[in-house]
């Protein structure tokens, strides 16, 4: 894939990204907790996984985000979850440094995110991991090039 048409995707990548990884604060996110989601459902909590939200489609329920965002989340969408995990999770971390720390003893820990870290956390080999982010791009680039045919 040349550099041209890869930069176009990994913004995609991004634009999204800067949806699903907003703070509470950047987005008028409320009532994320047990409280807050009784004030939301009328005091009487929902039974099972219906009261959790992920925040894949969080993102689809904030009104603020631009056309541009909806649309990278649209495309997103149409992946396998796996595939779109892998490609947010490597667009997100690759060759990035996270800084944690113990809440008991104050000790920060840094974590250096290589192919190797990401695809151990997922519990897959590099490989397998590699494989989800080069298909996922793929689709990306067809989908792309699919509505480019459909608006010529």
């Amino acid at each position: 894939m040349d550099r041209d048409k890869k930069a176009v995707l990994e913004k995609i990548v991004d634009l999204a990204l800067d949806v699903l990884m907003s703070r509470d604060s950047d987005a008028g996110w409320q009532n994320s907790g047990i409280l807050g989601r009784l004030q939301d459902c009328g005091g009487v909590l929902p039974k099972g996984q219906a009261s959790d939200v992920a925040v894949w489609k969080k993102g689809w329920l904030l009104g603020n985000w631009k056309p541009k965002h909806r649309q990278a989340l649209a495309l997103l969408d149409r992946l396998s979850p796996d595939q779109r995990q892998a490609v947010l999770i490597h667009r997100a971390y690759l060759k990035r440094t996270t800084v944690t720390v113990d809440p008991e003893t104050g000790e920060r820990a840094l974590t250096r995110w290589t192919l190797e870290k990401m695809a151990g956390e997922l519990g897959i080999s590099v490989s397998a991991f590699r494989s989800r982010v080069e298909r996922g791009y793929e689709l990306l680039s067809e989908m792309l090039q699919g509505s480019a045919k459909s608006t010529a």
